[in-house]
């Protein structure tokens, strides 16, 4: 009969730290004692487990959940306290436990076999299995060291699932190799786990502690915070941060999105109340993401909760400083300006009135065509852009299109698509039309793509001959560069197409 039992265990890890270090707790891992010089990885973890009993272990990276493996396997002997163990134990969060690289893969099979606690005959008894179920072919009479990661992670886990345990210590984390071979893996564990007298599992899943697991312990540095049903547990955990979180506690901020994270990357969709609390955290990371802001306020309206104006004036502000266009936040920051709720917060009520005023200008500048003009001469982006938008606005109408603002819009779409050779060439013929300084380098671009679908040009040629010898000519690089690759590939006929350095 298989039994497991720690009382009042500790390990304490020692270390070696400079004068200057501080200890305590940090975000993650056990408390560092800098007096003793040593980390206390578990503290008082008691505990007992017997035939059928299937325990979970949950917690952050760095809660301790490897280093309780490791004390249950035996490789950490408890410095305080004491464990218990009777029945074999099979430990299943090391895929290479320790393969001398030097030996061969049959070799290594009789060595690690033998540190698992099997005897010689029964190692004989199992080589044949091992071998086939790793898939190495001629490589298990090769040395370990040519082996590929995932040949060696194929031996060892092939070593280790060969032992039958009565107590079965497994990690989620445990690689397995490719595809093919991490589904034999899979299967084999799932037969060690129904064969085990007793299970204790370490996983971030919450989804598959609940299913395979009929208790379930939360560590968080190294102490037992929970411990009960592994629904309840989990359950009970999650409602503690998120309600710490809801009171503006950092660490709990910092925790939710934690939890939400890691069921994200598991593919599993986080409880909307975890969820707000993860983007909460989020955007004090990265400020002003617009798919986070909307997520946030769109989860938060779902609920039937509201943020607290401060906070929500604090989302949009920068939300709205990187899409400044989005109508939809500044009603929602007028709003919150115009009820006198940002009253008595002055830095975010003089951020969001300026943002409104400035807002106020634009609209005031772009409502005429004149003041859309006068903002794309000065080259501000937003004024070229209303210049297209109204350029199209007008076509699409039937309307004839102003000389002026069809350029300027074009210099906008040609921003976007800088060598259409038809707009290249419209541009070219209203900036002459309009008695503009002609622009170089949009010409050359024109040249050179129609020289590229019509390459017999000659007056084409000539003029980018001229263009390339002009010596003050205010080429951009790149565009000198292009200009002289197309003269170069054209066909040798006369002495047009010869390329001339600059003056």
């Amino acid at each position: 009969m298989a039994r497991l039992t720690l009382e009042n265990a500790w390990v304490e890890l020692p270390i070696s730290l400079s004068r200057s270090h501080k200890g305590g707790v940090s975000r993650t891992g056990g408390e560092i004692d800098v007096s003793r010089g040593v980390v206390t990885a578990l503290r008082d973890i008691s505990f007992e487990l017997r035939d059928g009993d299937r325990l979970g272990l949950m917690g952050h990276n760095g809660a301790g959940k490897t280093t309780m493996l490791r004390l249950l396997a035996g490789a950490y002997p408890p410095t305080r306290g004491r464990i218990t163990t009777i029945g074999s134990i099979s430990t299943l969060f090391n895929a290479t436990p320790g393969i001398n690289a030097e030996g061969t893969g049959r070799e290594n099979i009789i060595t690690c076999g033998l540190h698992l606690g099997l005897s010689r005959r029964q190692i004989a008894a199992k080589m044949d299995e091992i071998i086939d179920f790793a898939e190495l072919g001629d490589f298990i009479d090769l040395p370990v060291r040519i082996y590929s990661a995932g040949m060696m992670t194929r031996l060892g886990f092939s070593i280790v699932t060969a032992v039958e345990p009565e107590i079965l210590l497994l990690d989620e984390g445990l690689a397995t190799g490719d595809a093919h071979f991490a589904r034999k893996a899979s299967e084999k564990m799932n037969q060690l786990i129904a064969s085990s007298s007793i299970l204790v599992l370490a996983s971030h899943s919450e989804t598959l502690l609940a299913d395979t697991c009929t208790r379930c312990i939360m560590l968080e540095h190294g102490r037992i915070i929970a411990d009960g049903g592994a629904k309840d547990t989990v359950e009970t955990y999650r409602r503690a941060v998120v309600e710490a979180a809801d009171a503006d506690d950092a660490q709990a901020l910092e925790r939710a999105y934690d939890l939400a994270s890691d069921m994200a990357r598991r593919g599993e969709h986080p409880p909307a109340d975890l969820e707000i609390q993860g983007l909460r955290y989020a955007l004090r990371l990265v400020p002003g993401d617009q798919a986070m802001t909307m997520r946030l306020l769109s989860l938060m309206h779902a609920q039937g909760r509201s943020l607290r104006p401060l906070d929500e004036a604090e989302l949009l502000i920068p939300a709205i400083r990187k899409n400044p266009d989005r109508e939809d936040l500044l009603d929602r920051l007028k709003g919150l300006l115009d009820s006198g709720a940002l009253e008595g917060h002055e830095p975010a009520r003089r951020d969001a009135a300026a943002i409104l005023n400035r807002r106020v200008q634009q609209v005031e500048t772009y409502a005429e065509p004149a003041g859309i003009v006068a903002a794309a001469q000065s080259g501000d982006v937003e004024g070229m852009y209303r210049a297209f938008a109204l350029s199209q606005e007008l076509a699409s109408k039937g309307e004839a299109v102003p000389a002026e603002i069809e350029e300027l819009g074009l210099r906008y779409a040609l921003m976007i698509d800088p060598t259409n050779v038809g707009m290249l060439q419209r541009s070219f013929d209203l900036r002459a039309a309009l008695g503009l300084e002609a622009d170089l380098n949009a010409e050359v671009r024109l040249i050179t793509g129609t020289l590229a679908l019509h390459p017999g040009r000659t007056d084409l040629i000539d003029r980018l001959r001229q263009i390339l010898t002009l010596g003050d000519a205010p080429l951009h690089p790149e565009t000198r560069a292009s200009a002289v690759a197309v003269l170069t590939a054209l066909p040798q006929h006369d002495d047009r197409t010869k390329v001339l350095s600059p003056a």
